[in-house]
């Protein structure tokens, strides 16, 4: 029941406006917005204030934005596509290949002829963040509708310029969603998830990243119940629980995961993946949607 001015998904059950999954076999997220909400989603225009915030940042090269009822966002990456979801629209978002083969000298850092290519990339992340911004809510005036899934998590990413830590992503997961964390065991593998991911990265990377590096991408509970850990290649990169979430769990709680040195849109898109597969589990478990 929503009573408070404003609503939290760690402590209530809120119902679900937007949903993510992953497509394995077309190697591609999903994105599921609520039809109540979609319009709000389809008022953001090529003129809207944050979009010109982030494309007007130097160091990110950026397609012109759209917004109709086929394609959104940077580069149309938001595909609209057919829902198996009730009441729900759908939109695909094809993981591109950033590492790519060209015509050129050899290179000490990069395999032989092919360079970074982070236009499709960067696109995605400057649309997922558009997207979350977009379709925040806080108050329970702003929910009008009644589904019986519950919203499991909130999602929150962003690019900025190429540096360190220029990728941050983060997400808020709710009571629901970390109940179903129980039924793993701690240090327990999340198999799927990981799977998934490695896909992702080595797609992304074009197949060239080393067995190594993808061992250290994995979906795991940590050594304590219900605390998830998400990694990805990189310096100790990926998303890890707050310093809060001991007494969120014990209180019967969600928590919020925070990220470590992401660096660029590939380790984001990665984590991002990650999370998507979750969520297709754990509707799948608790559901019995997919």
């Amino acid at each position: 029941m929503l009573q408070d001015k404003y609503f939290d998904i760690r402590t209530e059950n809120v119902p679900a406006w937007y949903e993510i999954g992953f497509d394995d076999n077309n190697l591609s997220l999903l994105v599921f917005v609520h039809e109540a909400v979609i319009e709000k989603m389809m008022k953001v225009k090529s003129d809207h204030p944050e979009v010109i915030k982030v494309k007007g940042q130097e160091s990110i090269i950026l397609s012109e934005f759209t917004s109709d009822e086929i394609n959104w966002g940077f580069g149309s990456v938001f595909k609209r596509v057919v829902s198996n979801r009730s009441s729900f629209v759908c939109f695909a978002v094809k993981i591109p290949q950033v590492l790519r083969p060209i015509d050129s000298k050899k290179s000490k850092f990069l395999p032989l002829n092919q360079q970074y290519d982070w236009r499709k990339s960067d696109e995605i992340s400057a649309s997922f963040q558009i997207f979350w911004r977009a379709l925040h809510f806080s108050r329970p005036e702003e929910i009008l509708w009644s589904d019986k899934r519950p919203q499991l998590m909130q999602i929150r990413s962003f690019i900025t310029m190429r540096m360190m830590g220029a990728c941050p992503i983060g997400a808020t997961l709710s009571r629901s969603f970390v109940n179903w964390l129980i039924k793993f065991s701690p240090n327990e593998e999340i198999l799927e998830a990981t799977q998934s991911m490695r896909r992702t990265y080595s797609y992304l990377i074009n197949g060239t990243q080393t067995t190594t590096r993808l061992s250290n991408t994995l979906v795991v509970i940590g050594s304590e119940r219900c605390r998830l850990h998400l990694e990805c290649p990189g310096d100790r990169s990926g998303l890890h629980p707050d310093y809060n979430v001991g007494f969120d769990i014990r209180n019967g709680h969600g928590y919020d995961l925070g990220d470590h040195n992401i660096d660029n849109s590939m380790q984001q898109i990665t984590l991002l993946v990650g999370l998507a597969k979750l969520w297709d589990l754990c509707l799948e478990h608790n559901w019995r949607l997919i």
